[in-house]
């Protein structure tokens, strides 16, 4: 039993909800934090983040960065600036 001096920290709600024996815990897999407020709104009481869709958005960022960095003109240099 939680002793009333402050709120739960995430792990031990987590532990709790796990060995429940009243109930089987439904953890629904999430992909973002959207996706994760529905499910919290939707009444589950525990998520979990999928982790090849996370790995697929790291991927999809890191080529976003790259292409991105291709598309800008390279830097000048001042030293090769002549002033008119």
């Amino acid at each position: 039993m939680h002793n009333g001096e402050g709120p739960l920290s995430p792990a031990t709600r987590l532990r709790r909800l796990i060995n429940s024996p009243k109930e089987l815990l439904v953890c629904p897999g999430v992909y973002d934090g959207f996706s994760a407020r529905i499910a919290l709104q939707t009444g589950f009481e525990a998520l979990y983040m999928v982790s090849h869709f996370t790995q697929w958005m790291a991927i999809k960022d890191r080529r976003a960065d790259r292409n991105r960095r291709a598309q800008e003109p390279p830097p000048r240099d001042s030293a090769m600036q002549t002033s008119a």
